[in-house]
């Protein structure tokens, strides 16, 4: 887990104990579910709790990718230093 932020043990008890009630009124049964892309041991054994719990989805480590965070950190970027560029008004210049 990054960082050592959760305590995988307790993680894996809560997804596979099925529906929680956390508190809630009564009611519908809330549910938990994870998507992970980090563990502290890879690859993963077959027999690796988040293999086998059905609401967890394993990522490759790329979990945080999305067209979005894609054009916000590579496209826009580029089309500003490219267009820049083109004005005659570079924005980075390697000297």
């Amino acid at each position: 887990m990054r960082g050592h932020v959760v305590a995988a043990a307790s993680l894996w008890g809560h997804l596979g104990a099925g529906p929680h009630r956390c508190g809630a009124p009564p009611g519908p049964a809330l549910r938990a579910g994870a998507g992970l892309d980090i563990f502290d041991h890879e690859p993963l054994a077959d027999d690796h709790p988040p293999r086998t719990l059905p609401n967890v989805l394993v990522l490759p480590h790329l979990g945080h990718v999305t067209r979005r965070s894609d054009e916000g950190c590579f496209r826009h970027p580029v089309e500003d230093d490219v267009t820049a560029f083109l004005a005659g008004s570079p924005i980075r210049q390697l000297g």
